[in-house]
């Protein structure tokens, strides 16, 4: 299997990172109906920067045709729907997953319904020039602290990670950036091996999620996964 993917256990979702393919599929181009949904189309549709529409259709394609590999359902039969803070969700909840795109690539992740999965990929070179209110914006107390105290080597990519780290998680959850960053803390240790985070669930109960970094990623990219542990399963 690639590196930038991961077929998923009992554990962990699965995932996939690649590139958008303007011409993948076997109903690339005007057929994209066939697949994509009316409000997909609608949305892609929205898009006026160049490009946008194109990287829009073209990486929504690729990921039904990924999970119909992964449920067993038609790529025009994927069901969608979306809970009260705009994420996207299985309709019906017979599965999770989550969905990301940056830099001309695209990510996804697949799990069952109670690991509740996020990713996030992310350009590092987006964090090149650090201001104080992005450090504001993302960092929690207790990071900050680390930030100023112990600087990291290479700060593009550390605050790039933390970012992919905080959005899967936030993700998983599923409330997105509808929660500020700064509320939670995922520290600055990680790496593919999972990292236990304790943080409330939608529903503001404490909850025990799981979150590492996505090895194996193109160059110039950052990557996190998230996703739920499931009660009475160990960390």
């Amino acid at each position: 299997m690639a590196p930038n993917a991961s077929a998923g256990t009992a554990c962990q979702p699965r995932w996939l990172c690649q590139r958008i393919d303007m011409a993948a599929g076997p109903d690339a181009g005007p057929v994209d109906g066939c697949v994509l949904s009316a409000a997909e189309l609608a949305a892609a549709a929205r898009l006026l920067r160049p490009g946008h529409a194109q990287d829009y259709l073209a990486s929504h394609r690729a990921l039904r045709h990924w999970l119909a590999e992964g449920t067993g359902i038609a790529p025009a039969q994927l069901r969608f729907s979306y809970n009260e803070h705009g994420k996207p969700q299985a309709d019906p909840p017979h599965y999770s997953f989550s969905f990301s795109h940056s830099g001309g690539y695209w990510a996804g992740a697949l799990a069952s319904p109670a690991q509740q999965a996020g990713i996030d990929i992310e350009q590092i070179v987006r964090f090149d020039r650090i201001t104080p209110a992005m450090l504001a914006y993302m960092l929690s107390a207790q990071e900050r602290v680390r930030w100023h105290t112990a600087p990291p080597p290479c700060p593009a990519s550390a605050l790039a990670l933390l970012w992919t780290r905080k959005e899967a998680l936030l993700k998983a959850i599923g409330c997105g950036l509808r929660r500020a960053m700064h509320q939670v803390c995922v520290g600055w240790e990680c790496g593919p091996a999972p990292v236990p985070v304790r943080s409330a669930d939608l529903a503001g109960q404490p909850a025990l999620w799981m979150v590492r970094e996505l090895d194996g990623l193109p160059a110039g990219l950052a990557g996190a996964l998230a996703w739920r542990l499931a009660p009475g399963q160990r960390a």
